[in-house]
């Protein structure tokens, strides 16, 4: 379990993250991280009412949302104005 220091909770073998640790991570709000679960583009666990990230999913998330270079030198679309 999580302990006062702000270590991560494990259940032996994977380790969850609290939604303000992921928040915190992204520099995101923790109602952004909320939606995002809610939207199905992060896993999250409800342990009691309490709701935590696996490691592994925090990590998928994160390379799901990675930005892949491209073969040529265009700029993104987003980016453009």
């Amino acid at each position: 379990m999580a302990n006062m220091q702000g270590v991560p909770m494990t259940d032996g073998e994977e380790e969850y993250l609290k939604v303000n640790e992921v928040a915190t991570r992204l520099r995101v709000s923790r109602f952004t991280v909320y939606k995002w679960i809610r939207e199905g583009k992060l896993e999250g666990s409800n342990f009691g009412g309490v709701v935590r990230i696996s490691r592994a999913s925090f990590d998928a998330f994160k390379e799901q949302a990675r930005i892949k270079p491209s073969s040529g030198n265009q700029t993104p679309t987003s980016i453009v104005a």
